[in-house]
């Protein structure tokens, strides 16, 4: 009954049209946009699409490995201070993505008996990274004030505020953190009527993740009906690999039966269902009770009217993380962090006070050395050349007399090094 899923995706490209009004999600939308503009990043996620195409999963996959926890780092991106979301959000935000994916939801009891037996605990959760790359410890939130005011994916891929502009420090955003650990999640004010979209498994690191708009992330946001975090419960499903549930066949011909989302127990869709239905909802490709999966996290329906992923579903997302995203199963991400060694080294390891700067004669180098190295004075002047060297036996604290007296006027810098790590500080030569 169901198509291949990256079929599916080939048609949904060839029936967007950039003149439509996009509503909840972008990202088929992104997608076209790049097999136009970036054709290798759309090969290789092509590629990865028809990995899982060929091996179709089964639900035996949701039962392998555990539960699996994937690191979150939420960047804010923001140029007015009502786009700079509380904390509070970005919390409760995490908190709807684990009931969501671990089906502890409290309104997991409003699926349909029908549907009940399929409704799936994906065993997938998700926490705020406790270390940034580097190792050091973080709060898994960034936050980053632009000139940017807007961002849109429907301008032209070039212009300041096209929305993946967001994903780049360089262009008014901030850089994603690699994806190999993280989940990356851009919040900024998205307009265009979109409230998110999402890149697959295979692409780039740098544009890898989710970007919505500030409105609708987190629960009881601003949001109106789209309030209570599921636009981000419904992203992430595309980051883990996951199609809208009618196939995007939206403006195939009447009956719109042919699309597929590739996942074996989610019943035929015509095109996206909105709004809160009631049930059953029947549809030309789904003309008999029980209908269509309205209420499944991939539709486009109210927030308040999602409240399940389905088993192949489950299997699905479970089957990226365990081939296209294996990398995040050994991530750290989660492990909380040490202290940011830059840090321990400016103001404990090594301390450098020079006085009196400038001067026409003699500079007094004042030196702490809290693990007792033999500490390396070296003077350059600033086209690098090497001028004086001075090594002493350090035993805690040292006070280095440097005559500089026949040096030119000018400025010169100080390196002091324990051999492992090492401090520069500026001197200025006055006559």
């Amino acid at each position: 009954m169901k198509k291949a899923l990256f079929a599916g995706l080939l048609l949904a490209l060839s029936t967007v049209s950039f003149s439509q009004t996009v509503t909840r999600c972008g990202s088929n939308t992104y997608l076209k946009q790049l097999e136009e503009n970036f054709p290798e990043e759309f090969a290789s996620i092509k590629e990865a699409a028809l990995r899982r195409d060929a091996n179709k999963v089964t639900t035996t996959y949701k039962t392998n490995g555990g539960v699996y926890t994937i690191p979150v780092v939420v960047h804010v991106v923001y140029s007015a201070a009502s786009q700079n979301i509380d904390e509070a959000f970005i919390l409760s935000q995490i908190d709807v993505l684990n009931a969501d994916y671990r089906r502890l939801n409290e309104d997991a009891d409003e699926t349909p008996a029908a549907f009940e037996g399929l409704a799936a605990d994906t065993e997938i959760e998700f926490c705020l990274a406790q270390q940034d790359p580097d190792g050091v410890a973080h709060s898994g939130i960034t936050r980053t004030e632009t000139d940017i005011s807007s961002w849109s994916l429907f301008v032209a891929v070039g212009a300041d505020n096209y929305s993946d502009n967001v994903k780049f420090t360089a262009k008014g955003g901030e850089d994603a953190w690699p994806k190999t650990d993280y989940l990356n999640i851009w919040v900024c004010n998205l307009t265009g009527g979109v409230l998110g979209y999402a890149t697959p498994p295979g692409g780039p690191s740098g544009k890898d993740g989710v970007v919505i708009g500030y409105k609708y992330f987190g629960d009881d946001s601003p949001g109106g009906v789209y309030n209570k975090g599921r636009t981000a419960t419904h992203e992430v499903g595309h980051w883990l690999g996951l199609n809208h549930t009618w196939g995007d066949d939206d403006f195939a011909a009447e009956p719109q039966c042919g699309g597929s989302d590739g996942i074996a127990d989610t019943p035929n869709q015509e095109d996206a269902t909105y709004g809160n239905p009631s049930f059953p909802r029947l549809d030309d490709c789904s003309p008999s009770s029980p209908g269509i999966m309205f209420m499944n996290y991939m539709d486009y329906v109210d927030d308040g009217a999602m409240n399940m992923f389905s088993e192949d579903q489950a299997s699905e997302m479970r089957d990226v993380i365990e081939n296209d995203r294996e990398s995040l199963l050994v991530s750290q991400g989660c492990v909380q962090g040490g202290v940011d060694v830059n840090e321990v080294l400016k103001n404990q390891l090594i301390q450098l006070s020079i006085y009196p700067n400038p001067s026409s004669g003699e500079f007094v180098f004042e030196m702490k050395n809290f693990v007792h190295n033999e500490l390396t004075i070296e003077v350059y002047n600033l086209t690098g050349q090497l001028i004086d060297q001075i090594s002493t036996t350090n035993k805690g604290e040292e006070h280095v007399v440097f005559d500089a007296s026949n040096l030119s006027a000018g400025d010169y810098m100080v390196k002091a090094s324990d051999g492992e790590f090492y401090l520069t500080q500026k001197i200025t030569v006055i006559k």
